[in-house]
């Protein structure tokens, strides 16, 4: 597939889900980290390791001055003792102030990020019920490159033992 020169990064994502800061995971059924938007988007605030607010919205979008998320037609639910209260808005402005081109170059492609950082993120995403699939196959690709490399460096070495051994034995 060739893309053109403003989609070479693949800054439009679908069914994209990530963190946004200490506690907060967003989940949008589109992203476009270049535009700074988002579609079908729900965003989920903890605290203490509890849910304190849910954010769900038809579009959310960086608002550039403010260097925030705000959000509109959706709705707001904020958990207090176990009991939520929602209400609906035009325009939410939310306090999650996580740069969209952040996103697109550190949440979203995670091909860079270490074993422990991916370990981390399984656990995050698993607490708010997302799903691990694609970090869990670049967790076991990560650790598959590094034993095929012991085990090839373990390979090489049996070879050039095995060749001294005959030639010490070799008559002639």
């Amino acid at each position: 597939e060739l893309k053109g020169k403003s989609d070479w990064k693949n800054m439009v994502r679908r069914d994209v889900s990530f963190i946004a800061g200490e506690g907060v995971f967003v989940s949008a059924n589109i992203f476009n980290g270049k535009n700074g938007t988002m579609e079908k988007v729900v965003a989920d605030i903890y605290k203490d390791g509890e849910l304190a607010i849910e954010i769900s919205a038809q579009r959310a979008y960086w608002d550039k001055v403010e260097k925030k998320w705000t959000f509109s037609n959706g709705a707001l639910t904020k958990y207090k003792g176990g009991k939520p209260l929602t209400k609906s808005f035009d325009i939410y402005k939310s306090d999650i102030s996580i740069n969209p081109k952040k996103l697109v170059l550190e949440e979203l492609v995670a091909d860079g990020i270490s074993i422990r950082k991916l370990l981390g993120r399984i656990e995050k995403l698993r607490f708010v019920g997302l799903s691990v699939i694609a970090e869990k196959t670049l967790l076991y690709s990560k650790i598959a490159f590094a034993l095929s490399n012991f085990i090839m460096a373990m390979l090489g070495i049996m070879v050039i033992l095995s060749l001294k051994v005959n030639k010490m034995f070799s008559m002639g």
